[in-house]
């Protein structure tokens, strides 16, 4: 798990603690115990909960066909006004050739508690991602879904939520 350098308020709970999956997304607070890459509609009772996912599908690395992939967070700013950033760059789906890759980011905002889900449209290559994307609670009752089935080119637009 990662700790947040700042409180997190998600459907309406502070967190300071977050999971990132290979899979394309965070969950906030206690360890899910999954890795899920099996996307599917939300709102769900499978694990993950109280979960970001910017691109939810069976995501794999590889440095031997990208050597600069990579999983990395960073917090860019100062209090009260830092952003948390959790990357996911030169993925591709499992199963898919080295020509296949996508890159993405999610950024948490200080204070605000704005999510954002931003794709790198420069970097996607390839076809055969049916991903889905979408923010859920931890009581599994509510989700926003955006969208599931992505495969020649990334979201057409950036995507911006505040839960309650």
């Amino acid at each position: 798990g990662l700790t947040l350098p700042f409180t997190f308020v998600f459907y309406g709970t502070g967190y300071t603690d977050l999971w990132m999956s290979v899979n394309g997304w965070l969950s906030f607070g206690a360890d899910p115990a999954t890795a899920a890459w099996n996307n599917g509609s939300l709102p769900h009772t499978d694990a993950p909960h109280q979960a970001a996912y910017a691109f939810w599908d069976d995501l794999v690395y590889s440095t031997s066909t990208h050597p600069d992939a990579a999983l990395v967070y960073a917090t860019q700013g100062s209090a009260p006004q830092r952003v948390f950033v959790a990357e996911w760059f030169a993925m591709r789906a499992l199963g898919t050739g080295a020509e296949h890759r996508i890159s993405f980011q999610i950024k948490l905002y200080e204070g605000t508690n704005v999510i954002e889900f931003i794709y790198d449209r420069g970097t996607w290559a390839g076809t055969d991602y049916e991903a889905a994307i979408c923010i859920e609670d931890d009581a599994q009752t509510e989700a926003v879904q955006v969208g599931g089935n992505f495969e020649v080119t990334p979201p057409s637009q950036d995507l911006r939520f505040t839960p309650n």
